[in-house]
């Protein structure tokens, strides 16, 4: 039987949507809240495709979200933007992240 995209869990249309972008082997793969409302095993599973997608492609993956915590798993570096205070200028920060064990 032949499944459609639709029919299809939301952790598994998220996995076949990050495929569908990576097919080309881009040099940069931007992901815009991947794993934004799945539940934590299916992020999970969404992260370590991305990292082991990334590394076989040899891509940049900028990944963006509201929760970091659960990129630092599988980062090799961080950039977080975070805001001084109201009113004020953003302060950027790279950090550097060991590579997962």
């Amino acid at each position: 039987k032949h499944t459609t995209f639709a029919e299809l869990p939301y952790g598994e249309q998220r996995l076949l949507l990050v495929a569908r972008a990576a097919i080309k082997t881009p040099e940069l793969l931007i992901l815009d809240e991947a794993c934004q409302g799945l539940e934590r095993h299916l992020r999970r599973r969404v992260l370590d495709f991305v990292d082991r997608l990334g590394a076989l492609n040899h891509s940049t993956v900028l990944s963006i979200t509201h929760d970091p915590d659960e990129y630092l798993a599988c980062t090799r570096q961080t950039l977080t933007l975070s805001p001084n205070g109201i009113g004020k200028k953003p302060a950027w920060r790279l950090t550097p992240t060991l590579p997962p064990a």
